[in-house]
């Protein structure tokens, strides 16, 4: 298993359904200027220009959350960059002064406290306000003349 996978609109969905916000799950929304026309309800918006220097705090913020979802408008360049680096750096920060060189998976990780599933909204808001603009629980603020 790597650092970060990929996962579909609607398996994102049924789990922010089933699950408790900034505690099961958190979604980043890292698009710059267009967010405006709708979001995730509670994302947390951290636009790409000035994710690189907002990550270290981002990782604290989020560091009991057992998944993290990030996404851009496609999830091609600006999600998927957040998300590596967010992972990298959140394991960098976990093993700083030690040998090992990647983050356990599965029970060992659970009973260390260190497992947190870090997913790629296939698609990006493009697909999921496609699929879910009539849902307010899954879309805010959607303005269909901006998509």
């Amino acid at each position: 298993m790597g650092l970060y996978s990929f996962a579909k609109p609607r398996t994102v969905a049924h789990r922010i359904k089933a699950g408790r916000i900034n505690q099961d799950w958190a979604v980043v929304d890292v698009r710059d200027s267009d967010f405006i026309g709708g979001h995730i309800p509670g994302c947390h918006h951290v636009p790409s220009v000035s994710f690189n220097e907002k990550c270290a705090a981002l990782i604290d913020q989020l560091k009991d959350v057992k998944c993290v979802i990030f996404h851009c408008a496609l999830s091609q360049q600006r999600g998927p960059t957040a998300a590596k680096l967010y992972a990298h750096r959140r394991e960098d920060k976990l093993y700083a002064g030690t040998l090992k060189s990647r983050l356990p998976f599965g029970d060992e990780a659970q009973t260390r406290g260190e497992a947190q599933e870090v997913v790629i909204l296939e698609g990006g808001f493009k697909a999921w306000a496609e699929a879910f603009k009539g849902d307010q629980t899954l879309v805010q603020g959607y303005d269909p003349a901006l998509w």
